[in-house]
């Protein structure tokens, strides 16, 4: 539940989530506020540069490990995600 709340502190502000939503949010705010970057990524691009350093591709990390998990496109159909700015993550990791 905090891993979901922390994504969901940086795409929503308070205003903005539903009481669940809220729920989640504080109780991973809880362990480590969020402060600076609370509602800025509304896509998962957005994450760049916020949630992992450098991280200058993050979000499209996420969307291209999310395709392979649906079998959508293999490691062989692209390059590794976010290899040229350290945030690679191996095929079997």
């Amino acid at each position: 539940p905090a891993h979901l709340g922390r994504l969901l502190a940086y795409a929503l502000r308070d205003e903005e989530a539903n009481e669940e939503q809220r729920k989640l949010i504080a109780h991973a705010l809880s362990y480590r506020p969020l402060t600076t970057y609370r509602g800025t990524a509304r896509t998962w691009q957005g994450l760049n540069s916020k949630w992992a350093y450098p991280g200058c591709t993050y979000g499209q990390s996420i969307l291209n490990l999310a395709s392979r998990m649906r079998g959508e496109i293999t490691t062989a159909d692209m390059p590794p995600s976010g290899a040229e700015d350290g945030d690679w993550m191996p095929a079997d990791g």
